[in-house]
């Protein structure tokens, strides 16, 4: 797991993402490549970390 401040992505994957992101975001690398786990939005309704890690538990 690596955890990157929004300044922190963008300088060290700039060059591999035309793709432009809504932060925050958890990405997950897959067979395809760089593939979005959680959306913004879905982060900004969440309360409590234990709601993210509830919800890291369904979608992993």
């Amino acid at each position: 797991m690596e955890f990157l401040h929004i300044d922190e992505f963008k300088k060290q994957y700039a060059s591999k993402f035309s793709q432009k992101f809504d932060f925050p975001i958890i990405l997950g690398v897959t067979a395809k490549g760089w593939e979005v786990v959680v959306d913004a939005s879905t982060l900004n309704e969440l309360n409590s970390a234990e709601a993210l890690i509830e919800l890291l538990d369904k979608e992993i």
